[in-house]
C-alpha cells in the first residue's frame, strides 16, 4: 500500500543503510560473526571477486579486512571483530 512506501522513506532518512565491505581469505567466517549482531540496516558485500564498486579500491591480503562504508566513504579498515563493532556503535547510522 501507499503507507508502506512512506514508511520505507522515513526509515531511509532516520536510519540510513551502510555497507560492510569484507575482503580477504575468511570473508564467510567474518560475515557470519557479524551477522550474529542485530544489524538491519547493514548491507554485506565481499568475497574473492572485487568487481563491486564498493570493493574496487580495497586490496586482497592474507588477512580478512572489514570496511564500514556509507555514502561512498569508508572508515579505517580493521581486521578485529570488536573494532568493527566499535565503529558501528560510534557511527551516526
Amino acid at each position: 500500500s501507499g503507507y508502506s512506501g512512506w514508511g520505507s522513506l522515513l526509515l531511509q532518512y532516520t536510519c540510513p543503510s551502510f555497507q560492510l565491505a569484507i575482503v580477504g581469505k575468511d570473508v564467510r567466517e567474518m560475515q557470519q560473526s557479524l551477522q550474529k549482531d542485530y544489524l538491519p540496516q547493514a548491507i554485506f558485500c565481499g568475497g574473492a571477486e572485487l568487481s563491486l564498486p564498493v570493493l574496487q579500491d580495497k586490496s586482497m591480503t592474507d588477512e580478512t579486512i572489514v570496511y564500514v562504508c556509507t555514502d561512498g566513504a569508508c572508515l579505517l579498515p580493521t581486521n578485529v571483530l570488536d573494532e568493527v563493532r566499535k565503529q558501528l556503535s560510534n557511527t551516526s547510522y
